[in-house]
């Protein structure tokens, strides 16, 4: 008997450790895979990060740690999920402010102010009101554009924590406008009080800088510039702003500022780079293209240095001094601009088959980036090549990615130059991407109508806008137009008389009006409205529907 009940309880001390050991292991796992996740963000390796931190809440589901963890790594990475995790933080552990704070902050950076309003509704739902929740209000309020509710939320945090100079500096900076004097004077002195704290040094010393150049005092600009960039805490930028003070007041010590800085750069690519593009946004790229001649081969002709140098020659136009820069390498993915830059180059020596060639590839290793494009266009405008420009409006507008900005601009320009069959094709491409869109209907109905092609889609789509909208006069005015090109004269006019005498002001539609007269025997009527159409700006092909119209009125 003994014996049985002596085994029972070995079974159950077994059955006992074997339970314990197993909720140690989970424990040891979690925490090793929240270790490894945490070095894995630290070499900001993101993918694997969320991976194991995923493993990690696997482990131990419901864990906050896990999931702050994951939201933190979503919002490094820059990912859209970030503001959504943040959230399902602060839903699941309500009671930390921090929680929060961090959904807010992350949705700020984002635009996403719907998540921020949440957040910050969360926090005062939950009694959190504290001064960091009225600094975000102040920031949201920012973001909202309400600068008559930044000051209110800043006061706040710093009645709540009077010794916080973030705050402290915030709020006066929203004071440094007032028309009230006495309140301005007390900001400026509290800023310059917090320019002695090194927390909030720097950004201080921008604020005065900022109201003294508000102010146009120039010789307090030149001071404050000085103090910021003789900081311990003064960066390269503190360094450009200085030099941009001193050029704006035309110093002397500017040269011999710029000098200083480009001995003590000699051995930096990175802020030579950095510096080099400040020079060419100032107005400085021969000076740029000067000292890029001084700077060691093994070190200008690597990028990101070799590319800002290419840029402050491009400006320059110095075509020949640019050659040795594009003619061979690698720009990883600014390689695209590389190749452009060589076409530039081989068109300026007389080399247009390569020069092509290059452009070409140029476009091709742009591939779907918007950003490329835009560098591209830029290129383009300077150079003047209105047709590369011109092919790669189309190119975006083309493709998936940004197409509106590019179709506009393509708009633009083919109605300043009055090429019918490129505006019927941006009316297509507007159509194609939103098939709803009742004015791009229109504007191919009316386009085709004009050209001549596909009469029977052009007049189907201008029946049926004119249906959804028959007080629209534009819609109105393409239906008439239909109808006068079927000769149902008659039916057109009818149509064409209920649009109102602000429709009637639009040259096109007066068009349509006159030639419906001219088709009814109104000749006095169509005079008068070809008269008045001719004043505005007309497509080629109205320009000659007017002209053959009224010869064959004078006809006898």
């Amino acid at each position: 008997m003994v014996r049985a009940l002596y085994g029972l309880l070995i079974v159950g001390l077994l059955a006992a450790l074997g339970f314990t050991g197993r909720i140690v292991y989970k424990k040891m796992r979690h925490a090793m895979l929240m270790a490894r996740a945490q070095k894995a963000l630290e070499k900001k390796e993101y993918t694997q990060a969320a991976m194991t931190a995923r493993w990690a809440l696997d482990v131990q589901p419901g864990d906050v740690e896990a999931m702050r963890l994951i939201a933190k790594v979503a919002t490094e990475a820059g990912s859209r999920d970030a503001a959504k995790l943040q959230r399902a933080v602060a839903e699941w552990e309500p009671q930390d402010p921090e929680n929060y704070l961090r959904w807010a902050n992350t949705a700020l950076r984002s635009g996403d102010l719907v998540n921020v309003r949440l957040a910050l509704d969360g926090m005062r739902a939950a009694k959190l009101e504290t001064a960091a929740y009225f600094d975000a209000r102040a920031r949201l309020a920012d973001a909202e554009g309400h600068p008559e509710n930044i000051e209110a939320a800043m006061a706040e945090a710093v009645r709540l924590e009077p010794q916080n100079p973030t705050y402290r500096l915030r709020h006066a900076s929203m004071q440094t406008g007032s028309a009230d004097l006495a309140i301005r004077d007390r900001a400026l002195a509290t800023i310059e009080e917090l320019t002695e704290v090194p927390e909030t040094r720097r950004a201080a010393l921008r604020v005065l800088l900022h109201a003294a150049m508000l102010r146009r005092d120039g010789p307090k600009a030149v001071s404050v510039a000085e103090r910021l960039r003789n900081g311990p805490d003064a960066k390269l930028e503190d360094q450009l702003v200085y030099l941009g003070i001193m050029r704006k007041a035309s110093r002397w010590e500017f040269w011999w500022a710029l000098g200083q800085l480009q001995v003590r750069l000699a051995d930096q690519p990175g802020e030579i780079t950095e510096t080099i593009r400040w020079m060419v946004r100032n107005d400085l790229a021969p000076v740029a293209v000067d000292w890029g001649k001084r700077i060691p081969n093994e070190m200008r002709f690597k990028p990101p240095l070799a590319i800002a140098i290419s840029e402050a020659l491009t400006v320059a136009r110095d075509w020949e001094g640019l050659r040795p820069y594009v003619r061979g390498g690698e720009w990883g993915e600014l390689d695209f601009q590389r190749r452009a830059l060589l076409a530039k180059v081989l068109r300026q020596s007389g080399d247009d088959a390569g020069s092509r060639g290059q452009w070409s590839s140029a476009v091709s290793l742009a591939g779907d980036r918007v950003v490329a494009y835009d560098t591209l266009m830029t290129l383009t405008r300077l150079w003047g090549w209105e047709a590369e420009q011109t092919a790669l409006l189309w190119v975006v507008a083309r493709g998936e990615a940004a197409p509106k900005p590019a179709l506009a601009e393509l708009l633009r320009r083919n109605l300043l130059i009055g090429r019918t069959q490129d505006l019927l094709a941006v009316f297509t491409r507007q159509l194609e991407l939103d098939p709803t869109d009742t004015e791009a209907k229109n504007n191919v109905a009316y386009a085709a109508l004009l050209l001549g092609t596909d009469r029977r889609r052009a007049e189907t789509l201008a029946l049926e806008v004119y249906r959804a909208d028959p007080q629209n006069p534009g819609f109105a005015a393409t239906y008439a137009f239909a109808l006068h090109s079927a000769s149902k004269h008659a039916e057109g006019l009818k149509v064409v008389s209920t649009i109102s005498a602000d429709g009637l002001k639009v040259p096109a539609t007066v068009l349509t009006r006159a030639l419906l007269l001219a088709a009814t025997g109104e000749r006095e009527g169509a005079l008068q409205d070809f008269a008045t159409a001719e004043k505005g700006k007309l497509l080629p092909e109205e320009k000659a529907l007017l002209t053959r119209a009224r010869a064959k009125l004078a006809a006898p």
